[in-house]
């Protein structure tokens, strides 16, 4: 069979992937950008592939016909008369390709039939035998000979009887990767938990599970991937095997916390969601990786599926750097890479690179890779400054558009929405995000943040109380139930969770206040804010100690001063929390907001802050920010 070099455009990166799966089930070798190994020099590699293959198969759409690689790979096989041009949509090929029958893909949905997949192994297998393929407009006529007729008429209906053979178009057989969920023994246990799993998993259509097909093990359908499954009511595991050799790529152990015993199911759809939908992002590129390169992945993907949403996220970048630099094309770790940095924050500054370069070196090389990745832009937005609402909010808003089902573009949307005041827009993203990815973690708790932090803590911790079940297996869900009873719970509750998760004396300080509000305890929980706004740039956690306190006028004063470097994204959604709601309901609430930008912003984008619409407020904004000039 044929070597193919395929030429795209990464726009079009989906439906590349299901001609590429077509091509090498039909026996041809394929090679596109995908396959560039860590630290090859991508245009001598992609001049090597291009001068080996026996045909050129260029992907022609609204996308490629603007890109000058796609182009000067049409060209190369072009000038070596090996070109097979297809069309993906209605576009016309670029001058200099117009001459050229293309084929039609436009309506081929990636399956095994169609006329365009037809004609185009027919023009393959021609390719691998004769290495010339002429442009129509200027293909020889030659003499009619009966016997060359009828034997090419033989051969082509030969070439239509083994395609039909091979690809069956009346098969149902998807392109997508099929996974099987099994019960890892015999015992009625394991095969009713195998049972349920798959119900559930099947009904909860999360995240990327929508690009997998799940099917029992003996189904019918040949799976690529068995997620085996056993356990008690106590106890319980689950593991990841490649169905060909039963290869083991990932596990893992649940246990029930201590007097708990119901609660492994929601646990376990969690952590059966998350390995899944890592495997189906490491399946959706062309060229597997390396076995012991795709456990690697595995591994960082479960960690970070736990992890996002923590400040603690940021544990993972050395090893999803070594995945991206040995597989550079390798967009999932970038995807993970790029979301992990995000959290530039929290990045330790004792590393080679300040936590900013660091960023902006990262975003560039991801750049180089793939520019059309939303978590590169999301990834961007940490590079603009805290004050710049304008741009953020432009950017998020053009991210949402782009990719509406992205559950990191909503959760961002909603983040920095909220360092403006547009709360109630927030809460809809956030709420969307949980219903979107239900089996997420991430996108769960940070719906109760954003719950809570807009002022509807009955509601949050109603949605809190839910996922009770996955603290075991989600450091996101324990951070925000910690968080949430630190402020607005009982203080009791709270300080046992401190011992757990506590990162800070100031929070122990301020729960004894709050647990026994003497002037003593309140000064000493109040001293220890104060050192670490003075120190560490805390200035939201002091505010919000300043006004459990009834300190109002503290807290005033303090917002005043804050140095402007100092007016962190920490700080800014602090302003519209349930906490300083007697600040708000004050017109020097809006010296403040002049004072950090706010006002600016809200008067040239017309978007006033959600408190401002409050009946019973007892000053009108835009009155008030008149006077401010």
């Amino acid at each position: 069979m044929a070597e193919v070099f395929l030429s795209y455009d990464r726009a079009d990166l989906p439906r590349a992937r299901s001609l590429a799966l077509a091509l090498e089930k039909a026996g041809h070798s394929v090679w596109w950008d995908s396959q560039i190994k860590g630290g090859a020099q991508y245009s001598k590699e992609i001049e090597r592939e291009l001068k080996q293959a026996d045909a050129v198969v260029v992907l022609w759409s609204a996308q490629s016909v603007d890109s000058a690689w796609v182009r000067d790979e049409a060209a190369a096989g072009r000038d070596s008369g090996r070109l097979v041009p297809a069309k993906l949509d209605q576009c016309d090929p670029p001058l200099g390709f117009r001459q050229y029958h293309t084929i039609d893909l436009s309506r081929w949905k990636g399956g095994r039939g169609g006329s365009g997949l037809t004609q185009m192994l027919a023009a393959i297998a021609a390719l691998g035998g004769e290495p010339s393929l002429q442009p129509a407009a200027e293909a020889p006529k030659p003499a009619p000979n009966r016997a060359r007729l009828v034997i090419l008429a033989a051969a082509v209906v030969a070439l239509l009887a083994v395609g039909l053979l091979w690809w069956r178009p009346w098969s149902t057989r998807s392109t997508m990767p099929v996974v099987a969920v099994a019960a890892a023994s015999q015992s009625e246990a394991a095969r009713a938990i195998a049972q349920d799993l798959f119900v559930r998993l099947g009904a909860a259509h999360s995240g990327r599970l929508a690009s997998v097909q799940l099917v029992r093990e003996g189904g019918g359908a040949k799976p690529d991937l068995i997620l085996e499954v056993s356990g008690t009511q106590s106890a319980a595991s689950l593991a990841l095997l490649r169905a060909s050799d039963r290869q083991l790529l990932a596990s893992q152990e649940l246990a029930a916390g201590p007097g708990r015993t119901a609660d492994l199911k929601p646990s376990l759809e969690i952590a059966a969601a998350a390995t899944v939908n890592c495997a189906a992002s490491a399946l959706s590129v062309p060229a597997p990786l390396p076995l012991g390169e795709l456990k690697d992945y595995l591994q960082a993907c479960a960690r970070f599926n736990s992890l996002y949403g923590t400040e603690d996220v940021y544990i993972l970048i050395p090893q999803l750097e070594q995945l991206v630099s040995r597989n550079p094309r390798f967009i999932p770790a970038w995807e993970l890479l790029l979301l992990s940095g995000s959290h530039m924050r929290s990045i330790p500054t004792d590393n080679a690179k300040p936590p900013e370069q660091w960023l902006r070196t990262t975003v560039a090389r991801a750049r180089q890779i793939d520019a059309s990745m939303p978590e590169l832009r999301l990834a961007e937005l940490q590079l603009l400054a805290n004050n710049d609402f304008k741009n953020r909010i432009d950017l998020v808003d053009s991210v949402r558009s782009e990719h509406p089902d992205n559950l990191f573009a909503l959760g961002a949307r909603a983040e920095q929405l909220m360092l403006v005041g547009r709360n109630n827009e927030a809460v809809e993203d956030s709420e969307r995000s949980a219903m979107l990815n239900p089996l997420s973690p991430y996108g769960r708790s940070e719906y109760v943040r954003t719950l809570a932090f807009s002022g509807r803590v009955d509601r949050a911790f109603g949605e809190l109380n839910a996922l009770k079940t996955l603290d075991e297996v989600a450091r996101s869900v324990t951070e925000t139930r910690f968080r949430l009873n630190l402020r607005y719970g009982d203080p009791k509750s709270s300080l046992e969770l401190y011992r757990k998760f506590g990162t800070s004396k100031i929070h122990e300080a301020f729960l004894l206040a709050r647990i026994d509000p003497t002037p003593t305890n309140q000064d000493r929980a109040i001293g220890l804010a104060r050192s670490g706004a003075s120190r560490q740039g805390y200035y939201s956690a002091f505010s919000e100690v300043l006004s459990a306190f009834g300190r109002d006028d503290d807290v005033f004063q303090t917002l005043m001063r804050v140095p402007p470097e100092r007016v962190d994204q920490f700080l800014l959604q602090t302003l519209f929390r349930p906490t300083l709601g007697r600040l708000r309901e004050k017109p020097r609430f809006l010296q403040i907001a002049k004072r950090y930008g706010l006002l600016d912003y809200w008067r040239t984008s017309g978007k006033w802050p959600d408190f401002c619409s409050e009946p019973d407020l007892p000053y009108d904004c835009k009155m008030e920010a008149a006077k401010l000039g």
